[in-house]
């Protein structure tokens, strides 16, 4: 019956101590994280600290990877929904930091800021720039180099998103791009990203590519400081990596990056 087990309907139908049971005790083996590529580095980040709710909203943050308070500091929010808990104690815990936070579905407009050192737009992101229509709403989808661009941003401190699946359209997108050509070049230290996977075996194909493009950021020298598997809104599944590799995961996976060699890249510009 393990073929049962990969589905959510299974979980939800399960009652809740044996559903907080199985997110607690079915954790990522070293072998499934290897087969991901996404080995938990205690060594990546000296001083990690959580951000914003412990619950769903917050984020474990490398705090130590953050510039120095008499240096400019940029960090991207996509994602937000209605929760800015994670925003909020960023800049009171670093008022040199300005957060730039995006979110089509939440019906607020560009420059109606949460603070003055959060500042909002009503855009998306996405792998392509786009324009499309989400329960008779239209959404401005821009890319990440888009976006920078049009902030004048040539270096981001920290990219958080929560982007419900478009993650890997971003990812694709960045790794394709002519502007930075490899991941050493990308301009971001560290990368906190909401995973979603799928147990389904049609799902082969789009599961190998998050293979490849996790396998790329490891190549490029990103690092997993943090592996949060224990969200109330996900389950153990079973996916198909290659052909002849399967690995067990939740289904959605909150994972932090950051890339070591950058952390004083202000010095070296």
């Amino acid at each position: 019956q393990e073929l049962s087990r990969t589905d959510g309907s299974y979980y939800r139908s399960l009652p809740l101590l044996q559903r907080i049971h199985d997110r607690m005790f079915h954790t990522m083996s070293d072998a499934s994280a290897s087969l991901m590529h996404l080995n938990l580095d205690t060594s990546a980040c000296d001083s990690m600290s959580r951000y914003g709710h412990w619950d769903d909203g917050g984020w474990n943050l490398c705090a130590s990877a953050l510039p120095p308070p008499d240096q400019p500091c940029v960090v991207y929010s996509f994602g937000i929904n209605k929760d800015t808990s994670f925003e909020f104690d960023f800049v009171r815990r670093h008022p040199h930091c300005t957060i730039y936070a995006f979110d089509p579905s939440i019906g607020r407009e560009t420059g109606d800021d949460f603070h003055p050192r959060i500042k909002f737009f009503n855009v998306g992101l996405g792998g392509k720039a786009k324009t499309e229509e989400v329960n008779g709403v239209i959404w401005k989808m821009m890319t990440l180099a888009g976006v920078m661009s049009m902030l004048g941003h040539e270096w981001l401190d920290v990219l958080k998103m929560d982007i419900e699946r478009s993650e890997w359209g971003v990812l694709g997108d960045m790794v394709s791009s002519k502007k930075w050509v490899h991941v050493e070049l990308w301009p971001v230290t560290q990368i906190l990203a909401e995973f979603h996977f799928s147990p389904d075996a049609i799902e082969f194909e789009k599961n190998a590519r998050s293979m490849y493009l996790l396998g790329t950021l490891e190549k490029g020298g990103y690092r997993v400081f943090s592996r949060d598997e224990d969200r109330p809104f996900s389950y153990p599944v079973n996916i198909q990596v290659s052909n002849s590799s399967h690995a067990r995961v939740h289904h959605v996976l909150e994972v932090g990056f950051v890339h070591s060699a950058k952390y004083y890249k202000k010095a070296l510009r």
